[in-house]
């Protein structure tokens, strides 16, 4: 009878950690997530102008599965680093830094989506290269 209390009281105070964990992690994670959301949104639809005025075929199959796909990957990042930061209680943010890494990746999408849209046909070096001169 002693041994099951005991194993109560464990799981209790795993449970009210594991609770303020979550809540200090998700407290750090969910403005970057919107962060995150506008951009992929702001990406689908440079995306989708850009195949309409390329006269590509579009598919909401397509688009849908490759925005959910950076999502995903994106989303996951930034979980991540955010309950690494928690975990650890390291005074860097982690979770700004992988945000706006993931940011800046979206970014050069973005703008790769737009210059495509307007004749540049622009890769990572030719990106760069415009981007230094």
């Amino acid at each position: 009878m002693k041994e099951s209390k005991i194993y109560v009281q464990v799981a209790g105070l795993g449970g009210a950690v594991l609770s303020t964990f979550l809540a200090d992690s998700i407290e750090k994670m969910l403005p970057w997530l919107v962060v995150m959301t506008a951009l992929i949104m702001c990406d689908l639809i440079a995306g989708v102008c850009k195949a309409w005025k390329l006269g590509e075929r579009v598919t909401i199959n397509r688009a849908i599965r490759d925005t959910t796909a950076k999502a995903c990957t994106y989303y996951s990042g930034v979980v991540f680093a955010c309950f690494f930061q928690v975990a650890t209680s390291d005074d860097t943010e982690w979770c700004e830094i992988a945000a706006k890494i993931f940011s800046a990746v979206e970014g050069v999408s973005i703008l790769r989506n737009i210059f495509q849209w307007h004749g540049y046909n622009l890769d990572g070096k030719g990106l760069l290269a415009f981007v230094l001169h």
